[in-house]
């Protein structure tokens, strides 16, 4: 009797708790639906039950809202126009760098131009300097050689003189038969014999009365002096 009363009173005791159970469920349903229950409405209705404070919506963590995309700020007209001032700016330095290179290439071209100038002054200078120097010796040499013609014989004279014309020097013959005194020059000449040695001494005659090779020389010097000339004088 006692042990059929027990077991029915655990029974009893079960159908209980299931029921019990099922009210919590339906109930939880209830209030999820009707007050829209999130996670974190739930935590506070769980700490309010645990007897703990329901926590503060500052502790809990903001969401992070994607903040909308600004669309990029237009230029002012002032902006513009000061944009557009800095690069004229940057222009008129570079025109500016750019004609001060340019001035100062012109200044090194003339000061290259004086220095070739003088340069080739000073190289004439020398080319004259040369020319003397070298005119004088030959000068100095040919007075030499007229005093030894002079002391020679006419035969050895002339045989001196045939030898230089026959390596071409007839200028110098020319020179040193029109520098000789007239009575040394016609005893030289008496010795020119033979029609070769006739022919030749022909062609010096004729140089010498053409005023050879000072005529020449000049003739030379006033082509080229006319040649310097410019072409409208």
């Amino acid at each position: 009797m006692i042990a059929r009363w027990l077991g029915g009173g655990l029974m009893l005791s079960i159908y209980f708790c299931a029921a019990t159970l099922i009210a919590e469920c339906l109930f939880a349903a209830w209030l999820w639906s009707a007050w829209h229950l999130d996670r974190a409405r739930l935590a506070q209705v769980v700490a309010v039950l645990q007897g703990g404070a329901a926590p503060s919506a500052a502790s809990e963590a903001p969401i992070q809202a994607k903040p909308p995309e600004v669309p990029p700020e237009q230029p002012s007209y002032q902006e513009i126009l000061d944009r557009r001032a800095v690069k004229a700016r940057d222009l008129e330095l570079r025109e500016l760098s750019l004609r001060s290179a340019l001035d100062q290439l012109k200044v090194q071209k003339r000061q290259l131009t004086d220095e070739d100038k003088r340069l080739q002054e000073q190289l004439a200078q020398f080319a004259a300097q040369v020319k003397s120097v070298k005119e004088g010796a030959e000068a100095g040499g040919r007075d030499v050689v007229l005093r030894t013609l002079q002391t020679i014989k006419p035969k050895q004279a002339k045989e001196q003189l045939t030898q230089m014309l026959e390596n071409n020097e007839i200028n110098q013959v020319v020179l040193l038969l029109s520098g000789l005194p007239e009575t040394n020059r016609a005893k030289i000449l008496a010795e020119f014999k033979t029609p070769d040695e006739n022919k030749r001494l022909a062609e010096v005659l004729r140089l010498i009365r053409q005023g050879q090779p000072e005529a020449s020389i000049a003739d030379k010097a006033q082509e080229q002096l006319s040649q310097a000339k410019p072409s409208g004088s």
